[in-house]
């Protein structure tokens, strides 16, 4: 794999110091920067997870129109993934996180009023699109480091402090203050943020062949990303205490036990996350990541098999390394006018994974039981795995 292969191409204005305060060619600062943005942006989604599931009904939401808020914005994803791509391709990667930190900020406001059903309902889904500006764009940025794992290991992690940041001292401060001045505080933090914009370059790549609605035949990768986001970011992450039979009475205390919960996997990605990109950087990235597609397996089937708690770190921590490093399958291992279209494969795969996972997940326990499902997937997984030898993206 030739060196100038293995980068976005056509990234302009970012080979040398640019007399407005541009950033060079590789550096880590555009990825740092684009990072905190999401991270901050994304605090307000993540407190809803532990906020609207304990406090929902009594805001005089049913069960069913808690699911849907929780999971529409996932699934609204399947479209603003392809169109966030195509409107980089035609505007520029900084426009369009511009507007996806502008619309996180309104998005978190409306959280804060409780709005009308159908008001919350395009507030989910409008951040849809804020959390697919995010993921591209900082995936961008990253490709342009010079050191693609490194850059987007550094960069999930600061990504993950935001929602680790809003479970811990979300349902504290709502339980202190109420939730109105907590979303609007962080509303606020948000628009104190956009001066970053300043020091951001821009990255534009015309070439890139991505259509603004399209449907390709998945590759073995995107099923691997599919039922790996199912099982990690959907079945554990909701169904996690089912696992681990926890009982709580209190709404409160039930608010932040299940906050810690859900926050270990992704302070496991701020932990694992950089030491992964950097093995990736310095030994092999295919070694590192079938090391983590190992762990991903062992994680499952030690779960089947009654060991719910080592499998569930184990999973965890094996995910951790899998979703820092699967963009760069699309940043080094396509051709350079198709990194765009195969990022948004791969991402529209993962998100109907998780969503599909988180909303059937109780159901799923209920009527069967907490084994079977997990034994389902170790036999899938196996199978993809013997089905995807290579990373070549079209097998």
């Amino acid at each position: 794999m030739s060196e100038s292969s293995t980068k976005i191409s056509a990234v302009q204005g970012l080979s040398s110091p640019k007399k407005d305060g541009h950033i060079r060619s590789h550096s880590l600062v555009p990825t740092i920067l684009s990072s905190v943005l999401m991270a901050v942006g994304g605090m307000g989604d993540a407190l809803l997870y532990v906020y609207l599931p304990v406090q929902g009904q009594a805001l005089g939401m049913s069960l069913v129109t808690i699911g849907i808020l929780l999971s529409i914005n996932k699934f609204s994803r399947i479209f603003t993934n392809r169109w966030v791509a195509w409107f980089s391709r035609e505007w520029g990667v900084r426009k369009i996180l511009m507007a996806g930190t502008v619309l996180s900020g309104l998005t978190t406001l409306m959280y804060a009023f409780n709005p009308d059903i159908w008001l919350w309902i395009l507030s989910r889904m409008i951040w849809g699109f804020s959390y697919s500006s995010f993921r591209f764009c900082t995936i961008q940025y990253a490709g342009t480091s010079g050191k693609t794992g490194s850059a987007l290991g550094i960069g999930r992690s600061i990504q993950e402090m935001g929602p680790i940041l809003a479970y811990w001292i979300g349902p504290v401060l709502i339980n202190e203050v109420g939730a109105t001045p907590v979303f609007v505080l962080w509303s606020v933090a948000i628009t104190i943020l956009l001066p970053l914009f300043i020091w951001l370059p821009d990255v534009k790549s015309p070439e890139q062949k991505i259509k603004a609605l399209a449907f390709k035949k998945p590759g073995y990768i995107d099923y691997w990303i599919f039922v790996t986001s199912f099982a990690v970011e959907g079945l554990l992450v909701v169904g996690v205490s089912k696992l681990i039979d926890i009982k709580i009475n209190s709404a409160g205390d039930l608010m932040v036990i299940a906050a810690l919960l859900i926050s270990s996997r992704r302070f496991m990605n701020v932990l694992i996350s950089p030491l992964s990109g950097w093995m990736s950087d310095s030994f092999s990235f295919k070694k590192t990541f079938r090391i983590s597609c190992f762990m991903i397996i062992a994680g499952v089937a030690l779960i089947a098999a009654g060991f719910s708690i080592t499998g569930v770190l184990i999973a965890y921590a094996g995910s951790a390394i899998n979703m820092t490093l699967i963009p760069a399958i699309a940043i080094d291992y396509s051709p350079d006018d198709q990194n765009f279209e195969i990022l948004t494969r791969m991402s529209t795969a993962r998100d109907i994974g998780s969503a599909t996972g988180a909303l059937l997940a109780l159901n799923i326990f209920a009527l069967l039981n907490t084994t079977l499902p997990f034994v389902v997937v170790s036999v899938a997984l196996v199978f993809i795995w013997h089905k995807m030898p290579t990373l070549n993206y079209d097998q």
